[in-house]
């Protein structure tokens, strides 16, 4: 698809800007693990570098941003390497998931709230539990587990507009179109 006219097939379109873009990636990892019950989520494009100069059509450039989860220069310096320009936003999304779902979890079913994309998983040990919330709406989003879960100690990490995968309260509410990832240690 990357070199033809036809867009991503997780509902990218050039309308859409680039945090939007990371959400719809976010959600798209949401349902390989739910819909499509995969146990592991893969991006291709890791680091990769900004569209070259000499590139003038705003779409290919845009889609050399849109590929990768961090960003280097194009160019190579002295030693051969590229410089490092940024982490984007889906990379803070793909690390909502990544830093605290490891190998050897298991998917548990959980219910999700109208706009609020939930899935979970459970440690082989069975002492943690990682929810993973997507708030999809224009609202914030007030979720509590205190029902759900034996709680020990609760871990929240939340990425939106202003913070990267940021410690936040457990008792403040998910932000409009943001991902807040819950670590219980029982």
């Amino acid at each position: 698809q990357w070199n033809n006219e036809e867009w991503h097939t997780y509902g990218w379109a050039p309308q859409l800007n680039e945090y939007e873009k990371a959400l719809l990636a976010a959600r798209y990892m949401h349902m390989t693990f739910t819909d499509a019950e995969a146990n592991a989520f893969f991006w291709w494009g890791l680091v990769y570098s900004v569209a070259p100069d000499r590139v003038k059509d705003p779409n290919i450039r845009e889609k050399h941003r849109d590929e990768g989860l961090v960003l280097v220069q194009e160019k190579r310096g002295a030693n051969d390497q590229q410089k490092f320009l940024e982490r984007t936003k889906k990379f803070y999304f793909f690390k909502q998931f990544s830093k605290f779902i490891k190998p050897g979890y298991s998917r548990i079913e959980m219910e999700s709230p109208t706009g609020l994309p939930l899935c979970a998983f459970l440690s082989p040990n069975q002492k943690k539990v990682v929810v993973v919330a997507i708030n999809t709406t224009e609202t914030p989003f007030q979720l509590s587990f205190s029902d759900r879960f034996e709680k020990g100690s609760v871990g929240v990490f939340q990425t939106d507009p202003s913070r990267n995968c940021s410690a936040v309260s457990e008792q403040s509410p998910i932000p409009p179109q943001s991902v807040r990832t819950y670590v219980f240690d029982r």
